[in-house]
């Protein structure tokens, strides 16, 4: 039987290549925060699906915090 990669409707072959030069522009971007380029770094050697599973728990972490933050703000200042 023929082996073959299965690629998203949404993405060439091309795919890859793409997403690895938008990361590597953000990385060498003089604006970009050393902790998101470590973050990057770290993630290119690792399996590309824990990366994400990761980056939604963090997002979900900080996303809590960020709303808890605001509030403390908004009633700190109605004080």
């Amino acid at each position: 039987m023929e082996s073959r990669s299965v690629l998203s409707p949404y993405c060439d072959g091309d795919a890859l290549g793409v997403a690895e030069a938008r990361i590597a522009a953000v990385r060498n971007h003089p604006a970009t925060s050393q902790w998101l380029r470590d973050a990057l770094g770290g993630a290119l050697g690792r399996d590309p699906v824990d990366v994400l599973d990761d980056a939604d728990a963090l997002r979900e972490l900080l996303c809590d915090r960020t709303a808890a933050a605001v509030d403390l703000m908004i009633d700190s200042a109605r004080r």
